[in-house]
């Protein structure tokens, strides 16, 4: 038995490192295996992505917060490899000195980096944990719908199980290379996978969308990079003879804002070059989002990509800049997103207006169901950046249950079924349903699920995910202001409604109005049976939203400012919290806890 629990903990301690490479070693055993048959390549990949969803639950299951005081993003489940970094033996400083003053020094500290430490650094807090879930939920489902027989096979389970990688690896990252790297990598995986389609508009969709998120990878690298330059110059600053070139996403959120306070050359130096670096990350999440009036690409993608695409893009890809924004933006820039937030808000308040009216304008499902996930990302993203935490909390909870909501839709729903191998061309309508399937005039309850689920969660209806997830924010919003908060329970209640033409059109309407190959009429029941990770995700959201946005407690805001002065590098938003501090002194600032454990300061 102790053999068995060291196994399981050392398992626990590396299982998200094990996740995020796992469908890289997948996609390159796929490719090795392509000589050996269609059947080989196929069970290799389907072993491959049972063996990252067994990862994954793990993963929760052994999940550990931290304590209530702690910063919400207090990482757990690190793993850290070196991967560029000269290391040297140090020497020992206490050398030469007298018999009591020499004090041992263990072999791991006889060892520094000398030149830039990049390392392959992961890990997981809250905010992170149920979009890695949704992730390897969602391309379970998208595996689980490709057939072995498909005569593209090798190509489409490689770039997926890459991009799946990838995508894990910038919400786990913890390290800015590695984030910046796999912002690329996911946008090269998908790049391929959208022009794998069988829409003869694919390819110039794929180009809008490859040439759009390179400018934004390149944005966002700039912004990193220059940031983990920053921070080693003004720590040489502070301490000369102990300033490393460190890549260390933790480390640099955490201690910018203090150093920046240490010297007036710092104080300098950060004033000149933060508002590029700013402006240069926030554009980089923008272009991602994507925020009108940069959202064209998406309205091609969501029509003309194949739709287990359009649902991986929905869980793993667009609300990156929604967990950018809290986790990067918020803490290390609170100054100048105090500034903008205000301006940021107005931009996204109008195109979450824009959005819905084009959505109630829409006849096509797909651009509509488009138009309302981008909507509810827009709100999500400009309400986090004021960084509140009901804010924070309902944004997170929109995030969550709008873009697994729209992933449902599209495997459900829009995906073609496994037997439907010569899907007809765009354009092509047909009087009945596809053979294999059950007609929607005769599906049971159990059939109806996700439509009803999807549907739910993309029109915020009561008692749905993302209805408790607006509900949040618009008590953020009510404080500050109650006419937009007025208005957007307007462009709620429009946005349900436009939805509504969703469940006529899937439940009612005469097959001859969609294509035949959206299959939206007909779900088969395995569809159902692959989405069902999705499903209880959806269901926690909306049935215990606690478990997505976890537990709650009220702290002062003499709190935050002492924890900012102790200088706990632990607490990743203690300069947000400071500003909060300054703003309202003496007042009481909910925070999102990690754990209900007895408070213990600088944790």
């Amino acid at each position: 038995m102790e053999a068995v629990e060291r196994f399981w903990l050392s398992l626990a301690d590396n299982v998200v490192l094990l996740m995020v490479m796992m469908p890289l070693v997948g996609s390159g055993l796929v490719r090795f295996l392509k000589s050996s048959g269609s059947e080989p390549v196929y069970f290799t990949g389907l072993v491959n992505v049972w063996l990252t969803a067994g990862l994954t639950v793990i993963m929760v299951a052994s999940f550990r917060p931290g304590q209530p005081d702690a910063s919400r993003f207090s990482t757990r489940m690190t793993s850290s490899l070196s991967w560029l970094a000269e290391w040297k033996r140090q020497p020992d400083a206490h050398e030469g000195g007298s018999a009591s003053e020499q004090q041992p020094q263990t072999e791991a500290d006889q060892w520094h980096p000398y030149g830039p430490d990049i390392r392959l650094s992961v890990g997981v807090n809250r905010y992170s944990l149920w979009f890695l879930v949704l992730t390897v939920a969602t391309t379970l489902a998208v595996f689980r719908s490709i057939s072995a027989d498909d005569p593209r096979l090798i190509s489409k389970l490689s770039w997926l199980l890459f991009t799946e990688s990838a995508m894990l690896g910038a919400f786990a990252a913890q390290d800015v290379i590695l984030l910046a790297m796999c912002c690329q990598l996911s946008t090269l995986g998908l790049f391929f996978l959208i022009g794998q389609g069988s829409d003869p508009a694919r390819r110039e969709a794929a180009r809008r969308f490859f040439r759009m998120q390179t400018v934004s990878g390149m944005l966002i690298l700039f912004g990193l990079v220059g940031t983990a330059i920053c921070h080693w110059w003004m720590l040489a600053t502070v301490e000369p003879g102990n300033a490393d070139l460190t890549f260390s996403l933790r480390r640099i959120v955490a201690s910018v804002p203090r150093l920046v306070f240490e010297t007036d050359a710092a104080r300098d130096l950060w004033a000149t070059v933060s508002p590029w670096l700013f402006i240069s990350l926030c554009s980089g999440f923008v272009l991602r989002l994507p925020l009108p009036p940069f959202h064209h690409w998406w309205f091609r993608v969501s029509e003309h990509a194949d739709s287990r695409v359009v649902a991986m893009m929905a869980v793993g890809y667009l609300p990156l800049s929604f967990y950018a924004a809290v986790r990067i933006l918020v803490p290390l820039f609170p100054e100048h997103v105090a500034q903008i937030a205000p301006r940021l808000f107005l931009w996204g308040f109008l195109s979450a207006m824009f959005l819905v009216v084009s959505a109630v304008a829409m006849n096509d499902p797909r651009r509509k169901m488009a138009a309302a996930g981008m909507a509810g990302g827009c709100v999500a993203f400009v309400v986090a950046l004021f960084g509140e935490p009901s804010g924070t909390q309902g944004g997170l909870l929109l995030t969550v249950a709008m873009s697994g909501s729209l992933a449902l839709l599209h495997l459900s729903v829009f995906a073609v079924s496994p037997g439907q191998l010569a899907a007809p061309a765009a354009g092509v309508f047909t009087d009945s349903p596809p053979s294999g399937t059950i007609s929607g005039d005769t599906i049971r309850l159990f059939d109806r699920l996700p439509i009803l689920i999807g549907l739910a969660g993309l029109s915020a209806i009561p008692l749905s995910g993302s209805f408790w997830g607006e509900l949040l924010i618009l008590q953020s919003i009510f404080r500050r202001d109650a006419t937009a908060a007025f208005w957007l329970m307007v462009a709620a209640f429009v946005l349900a409604i436009s939805i509504r033409s969703c469940w006529r059109d899937f439940f009612e309407s005469p097959p001859q109005r969609l294509p035949a190959e959206d299959s939206h009429r007909s779900i088969s029941r395995q569809s159902v049976v692959n989405v069902m990770p999705i499903i209880l995700v959806l269901a926690a959201a909306a049935v215990a939203p606690q478990w997505i946005i976890g537990p709650s407690r009220t702290a002062t805001a003499e709190d935050a400012t002492a924890r900012y002065l102790i200088g706990d590098e632990s607490t990743e938003e203690t300069a947000m919290s400071l500003q909060e501090a300054k703003r309202s002194p003496g007042s009481v600032l909910p925070v999102t806890p990690s754990l209900a454990d007895p408070v213990r300061l600088g944790e």
